[in-house]
C-alpha cells in the first residue's frame, strides 16, 4: 500500500473519520490537510481517556457514535501505534458493522512522516521551548547546541506564526501559546541568545544555575566531554571503578560519555567532584576550562536581566540530579541558588526549573522545598505528576537538540512542535 492508495481511499466518501487519536492519528490527519483532504472526526474507543473534545481542530467522538452507517457514506482510516492492537480494533469495528475501513501500518506511517512539511500552524498549540547554548561546537555530543544563524531562523519562525509570551503569562494562561526558555546560563545565552531576542521582540526566560557563574569553570558534562575528546593525552581504553571504557574513535568515545554521565547522575556534588578527578587521571586530561563553555559573568547576568525581553529563574547551585539529594541538600541546592541570583541582580526571582527536568530528576520534596523557597511558578522537561496539587509545578518542555547532520532543520524543529501538540 502507498500514500496514494489512502488519497484515493477518501475520495471515495462524503466524510473520513480517522480511529486513533493518538501520535499516528495526528501525523495522519495532518498529511491528509496538507493535501487538502479533511478528516471530519476522530474515533477513540473510550473517550474517557481522551481530555479533549477537538486535537487538531477536528472532534473527537466516541466509537459507541457510530450506528448504521451506510456505504459509501464514512470511510475510517485506522491510524493506531501499535499493530498490537489491530485484530482488537478491527473486532471492534466488526461489531458496529462497520466494513469500510484502511488499516493505515507502520511502515506507511513512516512514508506519511517522510512526506509531510508540517508547515500547517493549529491554533491549540500550548509549548514551553527549551534551548540551551546558542553557539556552534565542533563536539557538540550532549546535543544541546544551536547555531545562531539556525537559533535566528527559529525565532523569526516563532515570532511570525505564534503568539509568544512570558513565562509568566505562560503560567497563567490556559490560552494557546508558546514560551521561550533557557536552561542553564551559558555565556553564548548572552553573547549570541539575547541579540536575537531583542532583534524581534521575543521574551525569554534563562534559568540560571549558580555554581559556576563569574568564573572559567565548565559544567561537568563538559569536563566529561573534553577529557575524552579535547585531550591528546586520552588512552584508547581505559578502567575506571571496576568499569572499563573505549576511546578509539568518535562513536566509542561518545558512548563512553554518555555511560560515565549515567554513573554521575547518581552522584551528589562531592561525589561528583571526586569521581571527575579520578577520570580526569585515568585520562591524563589537565583541566583546561575552555571559555566559550563558561557560565555567565555576574555583569553579564545584569546585562540580560535588564533587557526588557529577559526574565531570570532559578536552576540550583550545582546541577546535580535533585531527587538522589537528602531533602536537606536539595533544601540548600535550591534556596542558595535564589539568594545567589538575587544578590546579583537586585530584585527577588519567583521562577525555578529542575536540572535534567526528566521525571526521575525531581520528587515531590524538590517542589515543596522550591515553593517554600519563594519559586512560585516550576517548570520541568518531562511531567511526573499529571494531576492533583503537584501538576502546576511539573509541566513539560519541548527541547530543541539539533541533528548537526540534518538537512532541514527547520522541517525538524516544526515536527517538533506539531509532535508536542
Amino acid at each position: 500500500m502507498t500514500i496514494r492508495n489512502v488519497i484515493n481511499f477518501c475520495g471515495r466518501y462524503s466524510k473520513i473519520y480517522c480511529f486513533g487519536a493518538g501520535k499516528y492519528g495526528k501525523m495522519v490527519c495532518n498529511y491528509l490537510k496538507e493535501n487538502r483532504v479533511e478528516i471530519d472526526a476522530f474515533v477513540v474507543s473510550d473517550k474517557k481517556h481522551i481530555e479533549k473534545t477537538e486535537i487538531l481542530g477536528v472532534k473527537v467522538i466516541s466509537i459507541d457514535c457510530l450506528h448504521n452507517v451506510t456505504k459509501n457514506e464514512i470511510g475510517i482510516l485506522v491510524a493506531i501505534n501499535s499493530e498490537l492492537y489491530e485484530s482488537e480494533v478491527k473486532s471492534i469495528l466488526s461489531d458496529k458493522g462497520i466494513e469500510d475501513y484502511l488499516y493505515i501500518s507502520e511502515q506507511l506511517i513512516e512514508e506519511i512522516d517522510s512526506c509531510s512539511s508540517y508547515d500547517i500552524i493549529y491554533p491549540e498549540t500550548r509549548l514551553a521551548i527549551l534551548y540551551h547554548r546558542v553557539t556552534v561546537k565542533e563536539n557538540d555530543i550532549w546535543g544541546l547546541a544551536i547555531s545562531p544563524e539556525l537559533f535566528d531562523k527559529q525565532i523569526q519562525y516563532l515570532k511570525e506564526n505564534y503568539d509568544l509570551v512570558t513565562f509568566n503569562d505562560y503560567n497563567q494562561k490556559g490560552n494557546p501559546c508558546i514560551t521561550i526558555t533557557f536552561d542553564d546560563g551559558y555565556a553564548d545565552n548572552y553573547w549570541n541568545a539575547l541579540p536575537i531576542l531583542e532583534k524581534y521582540k521575543v521574551p525569554a526566560i534563562i534559568f540560571v544555575c549558580t555554581g559556576n557563574l563569574n568564573t572559567n569553570k565548565e559544567f561537568w558534562w563538559d569536563q566529561l566531554e573534553a577529557c575524552v575528546f579535547d585531550n591528546d593525552k586520552c588512552p584508547v581504553s581505559f578502567e575506571l571503578e571496576n568499569a572499563s571504557y573505549e576511546c578509539h574513535d568518535f562513536f566509542t568515545k561518545r558512548n563512553t560519555c554518555i555511560s560515565i554521565r549515567e554513573k554521575i547522575l547518581a552522584m551528589n556534588e562531592e561525589k561528583r567532584e571526586a569521581f571527575l578527578l579520578d577520570l580526569f587521571r585515568a585520562t591524563e586530561y589537565v583541566v583546561n576550562n575552555r571559555i566559550g563553555n563558561r557560565s555567565l559573568t555576574y555583569d553579564e547576568l545584569k546585562m540580560v536581566d535588564n533587557s526588557e525581553f529577559v526574565t531570570i529563574g532559578g536552576h540550583t547551585v550545582s546541577h546535580t540530579r535533585l531527587s538522589i539529594e537528602t531533602y536537606d541538600e536539595q533544601y540548600v541546592d535550591i534556596s542558595d541558588s535564589k539568594e545567589k541570583i538575587e544578590s546579583v541582580v537586585g530584585h527577588k526571582i519567583d521562577s525555578f526549573s529542575f536540572p535534567f527536568g526528566e521525571q526521575t530528576d525531581y520528587d515531590t520534596n524538590t517542589i515543596d522545598i522550591a515553593l517554600q523557597c519563594g519559586f512560585n511558578k516550576i517548570i520541568a522537561v518531562d511531567q511526573r505528576y499529571k494531576d492533583g496539587k503537584y501538576k502546576a509545578y511539573n509541566e513539560g518542555r519541548l527541547v530543541v537538540q539539533i541533528d548537526h547532520k540534518d538537512p532541514d532543520p527547520m522541517r525538524s524543529f516544526r515536527r517538533s512542535i506539531f509532535m508536542n501538540i
